[in-house]
């Protein structure tokens, strides 16, 4: 009994602890944000040039697919998601 309740633990430990990068589609990477902005990028919400940068520096683009409008930018290191819609950026708030 004690070996069966040590097996189902140890297999309910492996499915919760599923790594969060599995769960994302990842389909590319950004390089900076001003190759963005000479493809026509603008920011939705004003937000800064210098900031964008920053953020977007060698991100992780997350579902993007011809018939998609809209897809996630990662910024570098798990952190912040963008939304990203054609020709605009906005900060999404997840994290």
């Amino acid at each position: 009994m004690k070996l069966l309740t040590t097996a189902a633990l140890a297999a309910s430990l492996c499915i919760i602890s599923v790594s969060p990068v599995l769960a994302e589609n990842i389909v590319g990477s950004v390089r900076a944000w001003q190759y963005m902005q000479a493809d026509g990028w603008k920011s939705a919400d004003g937000t800064d040039n210098n900031t964008l940068h920053n953020a977007l520096y060698q991100a992780d683009v997350i579902g993007n697919y011809p018939w998609t409008k809209q897809f996630l930018l990662r910024a570098r290191g798990g952190g912040d998601y963008y939304l990203a819609t054609r020709k605009r950026t906005r900060y999404a708030g997840w994290m």
